[in-house]
């Protein structure tokens, strides 16, 4: 088991707008590799873009910049998303679900994606990031 990390890093990802996943991933990797302790709490429509078979709906300012931020992408080999997260837990993320949302839009564990460690209860996430520092995207 790895050893805790005195620095602790929560995002909560409740957006169902996918702009946000490429700057969840990028700051989950990159505080996975500096030895925080990561914790995602994934609610709300965000449920949707964690699912088996995800709902990506981009703002329509990111749509219309999207062909660009896929060939930067590609050119400076920057991996997507889900990528960034499964290195991110490669190296100790935990990504939960919470069960109120889950319930409330009618998903379970069985239809949320593998990068989903557990559902947990808001309240189980709050004790779970205690002492650290929090984002919200």
């Amino acid at each position: 088991m790895a050893q805790k990390s005195a620095k602790k890093l929560s995002m909560i990802f409740g957006s169902g707008i996918a702009d946000e996943l490429l700057p969840l991933g990028m700051i989950a990797d990159a505080a996975a590799a500096m030895n925080y302790e990561v914790i995602i709490f994934v609610m709300g429509a965000g449920l949707f873009t964690f699912t088996k078979t995800p709902t990506l709906a981009y703002s329509a300012e990111t749509s219309k910049i999207m062909p660009k931020i896929k060939s930067g992408m590609k050119k400076n080999n920057v991996a997507g998303w889900q990528e960034m997260l499964q290195e991110a837990k490669s190296l100790g993320t935990k990504i939960y679900a919470c069960s109120q949302s889950a319930a409330i839009i009618g998903v379970n564990k069985k239809d949320l994606s593998k990068l989903i460690d557990d559902v947990i209860c808001p309240s189980d996430f709050l004790i779970r990031s205690h002492g650290g520092e929090l984002l919200f995207l």
